[in-house]
């Protein structure tokens, strides 16, 4: 298994509360459009909104807990797999880790 470097590892740490915040802010955004429009159904949306809330609980822990070094690597392809790291973030990794993630795609 890929052990993960030092700087990668502090790529890491400063980009998993950024990664968090964008993906709540992405959860209030679906969340939103839920209610959107002039003929909401509130109780559709309602039952809609639990079924929501409860899958992007469980997506959320999948993306975020177990935050540790020797989870990392997979954490950093999951957050590729979920579309929620930029390019531009995951140049900020070295390029053995970059390959890393990309050949476990």
């Amino acid at each position: 298994m890929y052990k993960l470097p030092e700087r990668d590892w502090k790529v890491v740490k400063k980009l998993h509360p950024i990664l968090l915040q964008r993906y709540c802010q992405q959860v209030f955004k679906d969340v939103h459009a839920l209610t959107e429009g002039d003929e909401c159904d509130y109780q559709a949306a309602y039952l809609k909104l639990y079924k929501l809330v409860r899958d992007r609980n469980k997506n959320i822990g999948h993306l975020f807990d177990g935050f540790s070094r020797g989870q990392a690597t997979m954490m950093i392809m999951t957050w590729k797999r979920q579309h929620l790291i930029t390019e531009e973030e995951l140049a900020m990794f070295s390029d053995e880790t970059q390959t890393a993630v990309d050949v476990s795609e």
